[in-house]
């Protein structure tokens, strides 16, 4: 059985992830599929970042590297 303080905690996340979720496929449907690839690769590498992080082999500040997100918009100008 759920809390409803649960629910209360849950709320704003839902908002984000909707928010996000709505977003992300207004501008799907507005750019070309090679700028979404481009976009999607690049979000792959910085996964495997994250995960090289996780295991402690290397730091990698990957947070440094999320404006490389908007590098296929702006060759797409």
């Amino acid at each position: 059985m759920v809390a409803k303080g649960q629910y209360i905690r849950e709320s704003p996340f839902l908002i984000y992830q909707g928010a996000f979720t709505l977003l992300a496929l207004l501008i799907n449907t507005n750019i070309e599929q090679q700028i979404s690839d481009s976009i999607a690769g690049i979000g792959g590498v910085l996964l495997i970042g994250v995960g090289i992080n996780l295991l402690g082999l290397k730091k990698i500040p990957v947070g440094n590297y999320m404006l490389s997100l908007f590098v296929p918009f702006l060759l797409a100008l």
